[in-house]
């Protein structure tokens, strides 16, 4: 029985969500990869944790504070994330993997940085990642998996032209931006604003 868009569109979230996890799974293997790696050399650690600074944070954040830093650290995630979905439409190569790929990498070499400099990893991580990164990261792996689902349904109009449950190309990037709106935003609004008003109280830095 041939599918109305409506539904084709509920399949594609469903898958979405599957297509997170898989997400979160790379985040996870990138961070402890990196950690692990960094950890045992620490000038490399150094010289790449220089590299980041100068040139993946974006440098109107540096010294920011209050609702400055909000703004800025939602803007930054809100179009990482819309670009994670909209990659998705090149097909075969499944570039919102990126993401996560590279979150968790950051993550990894930020945990062995503190480590080397002493600094505690249970306070690293329960003050300065998990009150707004697990909020933040749920954000990222589920806009990725909206950018895998998007990326499968590409494969499928390539391999499978005209399958009846595949909803036309304007309804599934409406559907998908959709929920980039409905459910990605409002995530990282939460994760920005207790990234720049709690976080810094926990770490000891306002």
């Amino acid at each position: 029985m041939e599918l109305t868009p409506r539904p084709a569109l509920s399949h594609v979230r469903r898958r979405a969500l599957v297509l997170a996890v898989a997400a979160f799974i790379v985040l996870v293997l990138a961070g402890a990869a990196a950690y692990v790696y960094f950890t045992a050399h620490p000038a490399l650690a150094q010289k790449v944790t220089l590299y980041v600074v100068k040139y993946m944070i974006p440098k109107h954040l540096l010294g920011e504070k209050g609702w400055a830093l909000f703004a800025g650290i939602f803007a930054n995630n809100a179009v990482s994330t819309l670009v994670t979905i909209l990659v998705g439409i090149v097909p075969f190569l499944f570039l919102p993997l990126v993401n996560p790929l590279l979150n968790g990498s950051v993550i990894g070499l930020t945990a062995a940085v503190a480590r080397l400099g002493g600094f505690s990893l249970s306070r690293f991580f329960l003050a300065g990642i998990a009150p707004h990164g697990i909020i933040e990261l749920a954000a990222v792996c589920y806009a990725a998996g909206l950018g895998l689902s998007l990326a499968v349904e590409m494969v499928r109009k390539i391999v499978t032209p005209g399958s009846p449950d595949s909803p036309p190309f304007p309804a599934l990037l409406l559907g998908i931006l959709k929920s980039w709106v409905l459910v990605v935003v409002p995530f990282l609004l939460v994760a920005a604003a207790i990234e720049a008003f709690i976080t810094p109280h926990l770490l000891g830095m306002s």
